[in-house]
């Protein structure tokens, strides 16, 4: 069993994404690293987690794997995830959660954003929802017209169980890369794991 006990910190929001993705490789000397499993979670997956022990997660795209992660939001108003939480769920906007909407945030785009009480608008289209980077918001659920909170989350790789064998003889040289938006870290390899 790999343990790595990496913290990686990401400044959200980053463009509209949501998801942070965790994926798990075992390092070869010769050609391409193997994939041994991969995570996506979205904003709320880390925010339900704030404070909590560790959550094992199935890797997907593998017969087997699982990570054990931890998270904490450290949100720059100062609120707790569990304040900001039931409006991402909702797709109501946190800083808004009477639906005031005053216009008062320059993310809006020159033709005006869907009001926050449609969280169906699933437009597709790049930067349809004011998103200044230019990102292209089709991604699932990411895009969607949902004020996310500004912050930094902190994602702890702790370790990881059941990995597949990527090698013929002996055991995996895993690593995992953690990423969201355009931020990325990667982990130390673990040898012989």
């Amino acid at each position: 069993e790999p343990q790595w006990n990496h913290e990686a910190e990401f400044n959200v929001p980053d463009g509209n994404s949501r998801t942070f993705n965790v994926e798990v490789f075992d390092s070869d000397k010769i050609g391409k690293d193997k994939s041994l499993g991969k995570l996506a979670l979205d904003i709320t997956d880390v925010l339900s987690m704030d404070g909590e022990e560790g959550r094992w997660f199935p890797l997907t795209g593998v017969k087997s794997g699982k990570v054990l992660l931890s998270a904490d939001f450290l949100d720059d108003l100062g609120r707790k995830a569990s304040d900001i939480l039931p409006s991402l769920l909702k797709g109501t906007d946190p800083n808004d959660p009477y639906g005031l909407a005053g216009r008062k945030n320059s993310l809006d785009s020159p033709g005006g954003r869907k009001s926050s009480s449609d969280p169906t608008n699933k437009s597709g289209y790049p930067g349809s929802s004011g998103d200044k980077s230019g990102h292209p918001s089709g991604l699932g659920v990411d895009g969607e017209d949902v004020e996310l909170p500004s912050g930094k989350a902190k994602i702890n790789l702790i370790k990881a169980k059941e990995l597949i064998k990527a090698d013929m003889i002996g055991k995996s040289d895993p690593y995992a890369v953690l990423s969201y938006g355009k931020q990325k870290q990667k982990t130390n390899v673990v040898k012989n794991t």
